[in-house]
């Protein structure tokens, strides 16, 4: 799961029952994450993956545009019900 050649950081998650704060090399960056995963796997470096909270968007429209779902998450949704739509170059 952890990318070779990436830079490592001091991470620190609290939570005290529905208030959670999340430090990266010392900064409170709470108040900029959606959500955050920790990957832990023997042998491997603990891998933090994080959503960022969008704040302010302006609308962005395009045409034709890919959406891509990985396929270790399709597996997932599929597992949970869901039928993939079909491809439009079948």
């Amino acid at each position: 799961m952890t990318p070779t050649g990436q830079p490592r950081h001091h991470v620190a998650l609290t939570s005290t029952g529905i208030t959670h704060r999340l430090t990266i090399d010392g900064t409170d960056v709470s108040h900029a994450v959606r959500s955050c995963t920790l990957h832990l796997a023997t042998g491997e470096h603990p891998a933090l993956a994080v959503e960022p909270r969008v704040v302010a968007l302006d609308t962005t429209e395009v045409d034709s545009a890919v959406v891509l779902v990985p396929d270790a998450t399709a597996a997932l949704l599929v597992a949970l019900g869901w039928t993939p739509p079909p491809h439009a170059d079948q």
